[in-house]
């Protein structure tokens, strides 16, 4: 079913569109969607799309009756689909996703929106707090998260680079850090079909597109990151090393224009990458937590990028792709 139960909006145009794709999270999505009505800014819209949910999702969100909610269904299409269809319905100046399972802090459409306004910036991402199934913050600074997220904080603040930062992984975390404006749409193009490496491949094309104007606010813990049983990124490791290869290998060959320069870099990459995929399959069942895998993604691919960038002396503009 296709179908929009909920279309009353009051604002003839909102300045700002949540976009919260909604699949199986029954125990979560309440919480998500009242993080988002609790905005200390109120003129938004909030698309909720069920792609597919078997649960008691859509009884869940049905149960909400603001105006400014506008709710449809759909047969199962993935993340990636879910998105491309919620930026066709957007109507705000901007655009705003979170998942169905992670939570927003009450001023995180405020601040955004006002650096939006004030500032030369197109796409912001913030930090990031985790939780837990309880929703309480998880601040053993030993789980893999911190120890993951804390070295890409570090790249960062040491070389001042989103790039530096975004090619030693998903600074972004998850699309729930997403906060952009609306025309990247057409700028940055859809989500492509990626079912665990769409919201890293988004951030990495949307930097190239805007450059300076991509933007990073370290500190400001402004999006909620839950981690449980179910994240998609449990399902297999071997499919997302795959993706994130590809992911990479495509945003650094784009920062080459000799062509011979890119058929080579693309060919060794793809070697390296093909040779640790192949590692990391044979000792699969060694690696089923995070933070193996995070640690696996983020130093084997990434290394080959940062030696093959000092190499062939990539820039792009006049200025230092960020490779270091």
């Amino acid at each position: 079913m296709n179908d929009e139960h909920s279309v009353i909006i009051p604002m003839s145009e909102p300045t700002v569109t949540v976009i919260m794709p909604a699949y199986n999270h029954e125990q979560y999505v309440g919480e998500a969607i009242e993080s988002v009505l609790k905005q200390t800014f109120t003129n938004f819209e909030l698309i909720i799309i069920n792609d597919g949910s078997t649960d008691g999702t859509a009884a869940k969100v049905q149960s909400y009756a603001d105006p400014r909610i506008r709710y449809y269904e759909q047969e199962n299409r993935d993340a990636y689909h879910v998105l491309n269809r919620g930026l066709g319905l957007a109507r705000g100046r901007y655009v705003s996703i979170i998942n169905s399972d992670d939570l927003y802090a009450a001023e995180r459409l405020s601040f955004l929106v006002d650096c939006m306004r004030q500032s030369n910036c197109n796409f912001i991402i913030t930090d990031v707090e985790l939780i837990g199934d309880d929703s309480l913050p998880i601040d053993d600074q030993n789980h893999w998260f911190h120890q993951w997220f804390g070295r890409l904080k570090d790249i960062f603040g040491q070389s001042a680079s989103v790039e530096s930062a975004l090619l030693s992984g998903n600074l972004a975390v998850s699309s729930s850090n997403f906060f952009f404006d609306r025309d990247a749409a057409v700028k940055v193009g859809l989500f492509r079909q990626y079912r665990y490496a769409h919201d890293y491949d988004y951030a990495l094309r949307a930097l190239k597109v805007y450059g300076r104007g991509f933007v990073f606010y370290p500190g400001k813990k402004l999006v909620s990151y839950r981690v449980h049983g179910s994240n998609t990124i449990r399902e297999s490791t071997g499919a997302i090393y795959e993706e994130t290869l590809s992911v990479l290998i495509d945003y650094v060959t784009g920062t080459i224009s000799n062509n011979e320069d890119k058929a080579f870099v693309s060919k060794v990459l793809k070697l390296m990458g093909e040779t640790s995929i192949f590692e990391l399959k044979k000792r699969d069942s060694a690696i089923k937590t995070l933070n193996s895998l995070t640690g696996t993604v983020s130093w084997k691919i990434t290394e080959p990028l940062r030696s093959l960038g000092k190499l062939l002396n990539i820039n792009r503009n006049g200025q230092d792709c960020g490779f270091s």
